[in-house]
């Protein structure tokens, strides 16, 4: 099940976020092991909807975000979300090419940005695959 959780703390700030919540089982209820762990569990992402062609990929999850994760968020549309898949920098940046009144001009230096983040990498010259903290980017629009 998906809730959306809004939570203000003791200074009045506000923070919110949604998660996949799962019924504990009796026996995990009585240890207090699992409810200890998922507390300690960075908060979910929802999960991206890559059937999006990449121009809707891009609007709705590109908007209000760094050069660099929209790079990281094109290349996850274009590989589908699959980590294993690998994806051209001509492929990227032609792509990029048809969106530029969306997403903006391209820069070469999105790419190393986004290595240097680990959310990509470069299989060899010329060729990126996903990393898994790659959503990360999903997070935080900034």
């Amino acid at each position: 099940m998906r809730v959306r959780i809004t939570v203000t703390d003791d200074q009045g700030r506000t923070f919110e976020g949604e998660a996949d919540v799962v019924p504990l089982s009796r026996r995990s209820t009585r240890s207090g092991t699992t409810a200890k762990h998922a507390s300690a569990r960075a908060p979910s992402v929802a999960t991206p909807v890559f059937s999006l062609n990449p121009r809707a990929f891009m609007n709705k999850y590109g908007r209000k975000r760094t050069g660099s994760k929209k790079f990281t968020l094109l290349l996850a549309c274009l590989a589908k979300g699959d980590l294993a898949r690998e994806v051209t920098f001509d492929t990227i940046k032609s792509q990029w090419d048809k969106m530029k009144s969306l997403i903006g001009k391209f820069n070469p230096s999105y790419s190393i940005r986004a290595k240097e983040n680990g959310w990509v990498e470069t299989k060899k010259q010329g060729v990126y695959v996903l990393m898994p903290p790659w959503k990360e980017v999903l997070s935080d629009p900034k």
